[in-house]
């Protein structure tokens, strides 16, 4: 049986697709604001040591691989 690890206090998760498909509307409705939003906010949450990945695991890659996948259909299907 599988242990699920502690709650950490202050870890913050990361939904990729889901930072990739927010940034991409809001570069739609592009905006001198818009641009300074995205760049200042660091959707990715780059260089926070305690940002993990919600889907994407080194340790099970196959909810991220199958994620990706739905997500580039729905993209290129919605062209």
């Amino acid at each position: 049986m599988r242990t699920v690890p502690p709650y950490v206090v202050g870890r913050r998760l990361r939904w990729t697709l889901g930072t990739l498909d927010h940034t991409l509307t809001r570069l739609k409705q592009t905006t001198l604001k818009t641009l300074q939003d995205l760049i200042f906010q660091n959707p990715l949450h780059l260089g926070h040591r305690d940002t993990r990945g919600e889907v994407f695991r080194w340790n099970d890659p196959r909810p991220g691989f199958v994620e990706i996948i739905n997500w580039l259909r729905a993209f290129l299907g919605g062209r």
